[in-house]
């Protein structure tokens, strides 16, 4: 094998001290796994795949259902309201990373302005990224839009012990600032986007399919130019896309719902 690498050039090698066979192996793995994971950002998969406009449909018609109940079903509102939340964290604004947004938690990553907006805060350690070391703490103002939706579900939890602390996406109504496990996230998940979309999407899917929308979009350049307005970038968004780096894609996109959405007053109705 390492005499193939040598003979046909094109692999990166690394030049460390007298490197063991096995060693070079290791490294041309993780290389080829790297790239791996890169194509797969940009390719339709067979199954398990969703447009940008299909989620959009499913959050709008998520959004909808919401709004027509009018039941006194505490359970079934809480319900009906979690999923307008994720469907809107991952929908109208460029989706975060998933972890992010299962972890959310009112009063502590996701908090009110003296505006009455919403923003995320992730400063404590739990809420932390692995690329904290290099951007820093992260903090961005969330899009007006949201806040029908946030609003309503921080009202319904802090009626129950302890949901002024509530995680959005408790796996528990017995214990509500717990966040779901990622295994559990993903099965509910799945099965939300079954019940709005008809289709069992995994939460990450959602930030392929907008990176394939930016990329087949005949508006891409004026799509990219309004995700991209709030500050002058040292880069364009286009070279952002590019290299996943969803830190800056995310501080510039969502003040700019607009541009991810075909916004529609059904899907942002007031809810009482």
């Amino acid at each position: 094998v390492m005499g193939y690498v040598y003979d046909c050039g094109g692999f990166e090698i690394a030049e460390v001290a007298a490197p063991t066979p096995l060693a070079m192996l290791i490294n041309l793995r993780n290389q080829a796994e790297k790239a791996s994971r890169t194509q797969q950002l940009y390719e339709k998969r067979v199954g398990g795949w969703i447009t940008w406009q299909e989620a959009q449909q499913a959050r709008v018609k998520a959004v909808g259902t919401l709004v027509a109940y009018k039941g006194g079903n505490s359970a079934v509102r809480r319900g009906l309201l979690r999923d307008a939340a994720a469907l809107s964290f991952l929908t109208l604004i460029p989706p975060d990373r998933v972890g992010v947004i299962r972890k959310l938690t009112f009063g502590r990553s996701l908090k009110k302005t003296s505006t009455g907006a919403w923003k995320i805060e992730l400063d404590g350690i739990a809420d932390k990224h692995k690329t904290t070391k290099f951007y820093g703490s992260f903090a961005s103002s969330l899009p007006k839009e949201l806040n029908p939706v946030l609003d309503a579900y921080y009202k319904e939890l802090s009626m129950q012990p302890g949901g002024d602390g509530a995680a959005l996406f408790h796996g528990s109504n017995s214990d509500l600032e717990r966040f779901m496990e990622p295994s559990n996230w993903s099965r509910w998940f799945k099965a939300m986007m079954k019940k709005w979309s008809g289709k069992e999407i995994a939460p990450k899917t959602l930030r392929q399919s907008f990176v394939t929308w930016i990329r087949d979009s005949e508006a891409a350049p004026e799509v990219l130019d309004l995700l991209w307005k709030a500050s002058p970038p040292p880069e364009s968004l286009a070279g952002a896309v590019q290299r996943q780096d969803w830190q800056a894609i995310g501080r510039r996109g969502r003040a700019t719902p607009q541009a991810c959405a075909a916004t529609d007053d059904e899907g942002y109705a007031p809810l009482h």
